[in-house]
């Protein structure tokens, strides 16, 4: 620890002297602390792996055939690009400091503009995967309880359009910041700084972008669209238990006429329940009771039905549907979205949420500059910012958030499991036609 004492005559003024104490002072005390190596190496690996992960996910998802035409694809598609954006440049801020800290030579010069443009960026990127996840979840919840709609209200030219003005209003919104200036013209110090414009970027970035942008309105959105999704889902499974749902059984003629108009009264009856938000669509088998039910969306149950109708024989519709795999590929296609939809809500409502809350907490209940009034003891300067900073906390919350733009690796993960079972099921398909 530093144990040098400046003199009580010096030239600086007040706000010379605080700028110079922060610049120069406040990277040897965090240095010092196990967490900044912690945050740094956590930052270069886990910007690494997800970067690579993220890009793995939006390949898988580009290449599936199946994938192509559904709107909530392109929402992870998106949100692989922005959370690949976000690891990145925490990627190269990490690196570049662990340069400065060994003398060697910089990534970007440090400077005033530049530490500016660098939080725009990441805070605009910030808020768009966030909001991408509410409109994902709001995607879900209009599906589960509005499936007859949910393919006019979310095509993929309107999901392309949500996506693009949510980028381009994070970048519009978060590009205030460049507009506002601070005395001395250093990043680090612009938050202690006594200066009209300084504190109306504080205010801006801890009031509207954290508190009200990245946690308000986000958790209720999010929180709100999951509790109606599960209690449906809840309301669905006891109404399947208790036998009050509609079936559709399968004739298995071999006459192709006869199952012609078998299939277009089975479309005509599911055309009088277009209204009951509570029905649970299934497909259900005349000899053994054995039904698959298809309660995700409407489109994903036409499309099945008009595929297997249109294209195939009963006959070989009934050695299908008894074979393992395609029960397999059913569940999968009926559970990926639910299953998608837990992981990013409970991965951004866990790991992003606490770092902007104790930052917000932090702001409001704790007076800053009145903690650092004595800057002639550095030893003390040390103690009292890092009892500010919590530094700790401060450094697992920065790893955690960095875990959640990484969470793309679970989507892969899931669908690469039902990519897998698709292939065999339209293997075992072709030996049977």
């Amino acid at each position: 620890m530093i144990n040098t004492k400046i003199g009580d005559n010096s030239t600086h003024s007040h706000y010379d002297f605080l700028n110079f104490t922060l610049v120069y002072l406040e990277d040897a005390c965090i240095r010092a602390h196990w967490s900044w190596w912690i945050t740094k190496i956590g930052s270069l690996f886990i910007g690494s792996i997800g970067s690579i992960t993220n890009l793995i996910c939006f390949y898988l998802l580009s290449s599936l055939n199946t994938f192509r035409r559904s709107s909530y694809i392109f929402y992870f598609k998106f949100l692989c690009i922005t959370d690949s954006i976000c690891l990145v440049v925490e990627f190269i801020k990490s690196l570049n400091e662990i340069l400065i800290y060994f003398n060697l030579t910089q990534i970007f010069n440090h400077n005033y503009f530049n530490c500016k443009l660098l939080d725009s960026i990441t805070s605009s990127f910030h808020l768009t995967s966030a909001w991408l996840i509410c409109t994902f979840s709001i995607e879900r919840c209009l599906a589960v309880n509005c499936p007859l709609l949910i393919r006019q209200i979310f095509n993929i030219t309107r999901t392309k359009f949500i996506c693009l003005f949510i980028l381009i209003f994070s970048l519009t919104f978060q590009s205030i910041r460049l507009f506002f200036d601070n005395k001395h013209s250093s990043c680090k110090s612009a938050s202690f700084e006594d200066n009209h414009n300084s504190n109306l970027l504080i205010k801006f970035h801890f009031y509207i972008h954290q508190l009200i942008f990245l946690v308000f309105l986000p958790s209720i959105i999010v929180l709100t669209c999951n509790s109606i999704v599960f209690c449906k889902i809840i309301q669905r499974r006891h109404m399947l238990k208790s036998g009050n749902f509609y079936s559709f059984k399968i004739n298995r003629s071999r006459n192709s006429s006869q199952s012609r108009t078998r299939h277009d009264s089975i479309m005509s009856n599911f055309k009088k329940i277009k209204s009951n938000d509570n029905s649970i669509i299934s497909l259900m088998n005349g000899n053994d009771e054995e039904f698959i039910s298809i309660s995700t969306t409407y489109d994903e149950y036409c499309h099945q039905s008009s595929s297997f109708y249109s294209n195939r024989n009963l006959n070989t519709l009934a050695k299908i549907k008894n074979t393992q795999q395609y029960k397999t590929v059913v569940k999968k296609k009926r559970e990926i979205k639910l299953v998608l939809l837990m992981l990013f809500s409970i991965s951004f409502l866990i790991l992003v949420l606490p770092e902007a809350l104790l930052k917000v907490y932090l702001f409001h209940f704790f007076d800053v500059t009145s903690l650092l009034e004595d800057f002639y003891n550095i030893d003390l300067f040390c103690k009292n910012y890092r009892s500010i900073r919590l530094n700790i906390l401060f450094d697992l919350f920065f790893i955690l958030k960095l875990l959640n733009y990484s969470a793309n690796f679970l989507v892969y993960l899931t669908l690469n499991t039902y990519s897998k079972v698709r292939f065999k099921s339209l293997k075992r398909l072709n030996k049977l036609n």
